[in-house]
């Protein structure tokens, strides 16, 4: 993507165990004088170019090089101590199911989740959108199979690239996927002497998706200790697999959960952990869910706090997005015939909540997008609609 945007850059891949030591002897003047503009991928390969770029760019501020890398911990750490003050970060999640639909379907860039955010009347908005003929636009054709791809194969950009592979050909990717990435190039990161115990703590982390984190249960059925499963657990969070969705408790008088809320940010990844296959069940319908939202937040960095809420005598929910000026209360479910039932944690949330609540939603599968018969206003909304 890098290089469709910056055609005209150089572009040095420190993968090339030829080109890295080159490029490694190379001082601040060297590089002024061959590169003024520079992309360089996998640059956490080679940590002194760190120091070196920075004393490029005190001595040229016309100076600018791209970096690029797959270990963000890796390349946070050169950023924070060699480059502070010097460089914007970039963050690139797994694909949205909006930057899908927008592709294919001519919609807005920001998604629909990027509009209510940052919308002054999110409710006003979200009922504009409650069109009884929605069903019949085009656009919510791809709108639905983009969901339908999404909760079952992730959004690795390179399963939405081929469309010419078979199931097969994607399972095999996302095995071999984790195999590679997630069970040798994290533990790299992580130092560890023993692959094994990484591997039980990700199966037991992918098994407890839209869970309460409890560091002493997953360490005890991972076999390693409690700080060991909080540190390899940053791992996957800084690697962008794992959200620990953090609780909302600043309300002192009410009896509130305070661990935080654990998910698995990609289907496919979490599929091909687990080895499994069929139909997408509550929790991970749930985790799909706050995974669109929370993509959506960092990537285009709206002004919203994402928390979960529950309370020690059983009022739960999954997503709570802080503003400024209140909250938008969601609930997941899975079911595709939504009654007011399912919206009822959503009501009387002004007793717990220092804000005024601006907007409740049950986000599912029901194809219908109405309001419910609920003391206070709820929309029943489609999963495939909000997230497109």
């Amino acid at each position: 993507m890098v290089r469709q945007t910056r055609a005209d850059w150089p572009y040095l891949d420190l993968d090339d165990p030829v080109t890295r030591p080159v490029l490694a002897n190379l001082s601040a003047e060297d590089w002024l004088s061959r590169y003024r503009k520079v992309i360089v991928d996998e640059v956490q390969k080679l940590p002194s170019l760190f120091e070196t770029f920075k004393a490029c760019h005190d001595r040229d501020g016309e100076f600018r090089a791209i970096l690029l890398g797959s270990s963000q911990l890796l390349v946070l750490k050169g950023v924070r101590e060699s480059l502070a003050g010097r460089a914007a970060l970039l963050e690139l999640f797994p694909l949205m199911v909006s930057e899908f639909v927008a592709h294919r379907g001519s919609r807005e860039p920001d998604g629909r989740i990027g509009q209510l955010l940052s919308s002054l009347d999110p409710a006003g908005l979200l009922e504009s959108w409650a069109d009884p003929m929605r069903r019949l636009d085009p656009v919510a054709a791809i709108e639905s199979g983009a969901w339908e791809k999404m909760k079952v194969e992730g959004g690795m950009p390179v399963l939405w690239a081929n469309d010419d592979w078979t199931d097969s050909d994607r399972r095999q990717w996302r095995e071999d996927y984790v195999r590679t990435y997630l069970q040798k190039d994290l533990a790299d990161v992580a130092r560890l002497d023993q692959l094994e115990p990484f591997v039980r703590l990700l199966r037991m982390a992918c098994l407890r998706t839209a869970q309460t984190a409890n560091w002493s249960d997953l360490a005890r059925e991972a076999g390693v200790s409690s700080p060991s499963a909080k540190t390899w657990m940053s791992h996957l969070e800084a690697g962008y697999h794992a959200v620990l969705l953090q609780p909302w408790f600043r309300n002192r008088e009410k009896r509130l959960v305070k661990a935080p809320k654990l998910h698995i940010l990609d289907a496919g990844v979490r599929r091909a952990v687990l080895r499994k296959a069929g139909e997408v069940d509550g929790a991970e319908f749930e985790t799909a869910v706050v995974g669109e939202f929370w993509k959506a937040i960092k990537t285009q960095r709206l002004l919203v706090d994402p928390f979960h809420l529950r309370t020690l005598d059983g009022k739960e929910v999954d997503l709570l997005l802080e503003r400024d000026d209140g909250y938008i209360a969601l609930e997941c479910k899975s079911t595709q015939h939504v009654t007011a039932t399912d919206g009822r944690h959503l009501l009387g949330l002004e007793t717990i909540l220092d804000k005024p609540i601006l907007l409740r939603m049950v986000v599912s599968e029901d194809a219908d997008f109405r309001k419910l018969d609920t003391a206070q206003p709820v929309w029943a909304v489609p999963a495939s609609c909000i997230l497109g």
